[in-house]
């Protein structure tokens, strides 16, 4: 009889390690599946790649160049080139800025500019 009681209680601690280890893995999947926190930021393109686009926030000596990873499924909307203004939407992932959008932000300067015409030479 108490053969049969030590193995009903090894049974059940058994029992209830195992519960507990499913519990914890679907607490730690559950935090793994839940999105990350994104951020946004304004800046200037100062160089781009297939890879990583550099920004330079801020003007005068709060400038500073901020280095954003692209990735396969990093959104891109717009011309983006050197010198143009864009914002990118991106997370922080082991220390790294990883975009997940990056859109070029249309020149105000040019919006409600008229087309400039070229002076004709005169041929009198």
């Amino acid at each position: 009889m108490a053969m049969m009681a030590r193995h009903a209680v090894r049974t059940l601690a058994s029992l209830g390690f195992v519960s507990a280890l499913t519990v914890g893995g679907a607490v730690a999947a559950q935090k793994a599946s839940a999105p990350m926190p994104t951020h946004a930021i304004r800046g200037v393109v100062k160089s781009i790649s297939n890879f990583y686009v550099v920004i330079v926030t801020g003007s005068g000596k709060k400038a500073h160049d901020m280095t954003f990873v692209l990735t396969p499924s990093t959104e891109q909307h717009g011309d983006i080139a050197i010198g143009t203004t864009v914002s990118v939407r991106y997370r922080l992932e082991d220390r790294k800025f990883v975009s997940t959008a990056v859109s070029a932000t249309p020149d105000k300067s040019k919006k409600g500019a008229k087309p400039q015409i070229a002076a004709r030479a005169s041929t009198r």
